[in-house]
């Protein structure tokens, strides 16, 4: 996925540029790069999804990663949990 179909891609979903829904998240994002790290990270998986979505008038597959990597008490050490907020621009 290019950066012109990410943008594009945020255009049609939120009629916004992706340097704006960027700036929504900035805070947080620094606050979770400079938190401390754990000294061992035991299991860390990777996936990824395929998934078809229309764009120009046609069905195109667009790919979703996943990255999740679980501490040492068992619990996911992911950023933040935005599956109950809304992005306001």
């Amino acid at each position: 996925m290019t950066t012109r179909d990410i943008t594009d891609t945020f255009k049609e979903m939120y009629d916004t540029l992706v340097s704006e829904v960027a700036e929504c998240v900035m805070e947080e994002v620094i606050t979770w790069q400079n938190r401390p790290l754990d000294s061992v990270y035991p299991p860390l998986f990777l996936g990824c999804i395929v998934v078809k979505v229309r764009a120009d008038k046609r069905v195109i597959n667009k790919s979703v990663y996943l990255a999740l990597a679980i501490n040492l008490e068992g619990r996911a050490a992911r950023p933040v949990d935005h599956s109950e907020r809304r992005l306001e621009f």
